[in-house]
């Protein structure tokens, strides 16, 4: 199996010059555990259209994975994809998909772990927040092995394309354990204190 390592993947952000290719991209593989499985390129021009790629609220990346037998240069086609949402908010969220030929490989804790860093290091924020299915296990694992906490789980919240409704679990980091490389227990119950 594949083993990715943090130097072997290079980051950029998404601009405008971009759109073809993110729609393309995003097009062109099927996501699991998102609200559109199989986005049609309208879907995503759409996106596009409203913004959802803009600063100041959202920032959207590339990952790339670099060639080390040719001196590290960087594969053409972007492996994986994230997107910061809601940075104008006090918490930010994010969007995560990897190519489904590079997925199990440890790519989701390596882009989420320069993700977390790039929000704490390169804006103000003091706490990352994301969301997942509840039937996503894999991206549950990706959260744990990055020293996220489980802080909720709804019930029946996240809608499908088909009408249905699955339950999701959110995670979320505070910059205080980022930085020092701890996790804080949630208090479930203040009345045993």
């Amino acid at each position: 199996m594949l083993k990715l390592q943090p130097a072997s993947l290079r980051f950029r952000q998404i601009e405008e010059k971009d759109h073809d290719l993110l729609v393309q991209w995003i097009t062109g593989d099927t996501w699991p555990h998102h609200l559109f499985e199989n986005p049609t390129e309208d879907d995503v021009r759409k996106w596009i259209s409203k913004g959802k790629y803009d600063e100041p609220d959202y920032r959207a990346f590339f990952a790339f994975l670099a060639d080390e037998s040719q001196s590290n240069a960087v594969v053409n086609t972007p492996v994986a994809y994230t997107r910061l949402e809601e940075l104008t908010d006090l918490t930010p969220v994010f969007d995560l998909r990897i190519r489904s030929d590079f997925r199990g490989k440890g790519l989701g804790r390596a882009v989420l772990n320069w993700l977390t860093r790039y929000v704490f290091t390169q804006t103000d924020k003091l706490r990352f927040e994301g969301h997942t299915r509840a039937d996503n296990i894999g991206m549950q694992k990706v959260f744990r092995s990055c020293n996220w906490v489980q802080e909720a789980y709804y019930r029946q919240a996240w809608p499908d394309k088909s009408g249905g409704t699955h339950d999701a679990v959110a995670f979320a980091i505070l910059k205080s354990d980022w930085e020092n490389g701890t996790r804080t227990p949630i208090k479930w119950d203040p009345s045993n204190e």
